[in-house]
């Protein structure tokens, strides 16, 4: 599937929207999606207010909102395809306490 498809997939249209989302609406710049996880549906207006252009929410379906089942889901889409388009390697870090 080529890139175009999967930012529509996404809701999206242009693959910069990828370089400015954030889950916490006081970390929204002008442009910027919020995505509203769980109980970050309180914050939408509040990431308008600082200049979303879009939101991504579960429960709101006004103006400027890409309406999903799971914004989990949405954020891990949108993060897999932003990391298809790089050329770094990835690793992972882990490890317990205790």
């Amino acid at each position: 599937m080529d890139v175009s498809k999967k930012l529509a997939k996404l809701g999206l249209t242009q693959l910069v929207q990828l370089d400015n989302i954030v889950v916490d609406s006081k970390l929204v710049r002008p442009g910027g999606i919020f995505v509203a996880i769980r109980s970050g549906h309180q914050f939408i207006n509040d990431a308008f207010d600082r200049g979303a252009s879009l939101v991504v929410s579960e429960l709101n379906e006004q103006a400027n909102t890409i309406h999903v089942p799971d914004s989990t889901i949405w954020l891990g889409e949108a993060a897999r395809l932003k990391r298809s388009l790089l050329s770094a390697t990835v690793i992972g870090v882990t490890g317990s306490v205790g």
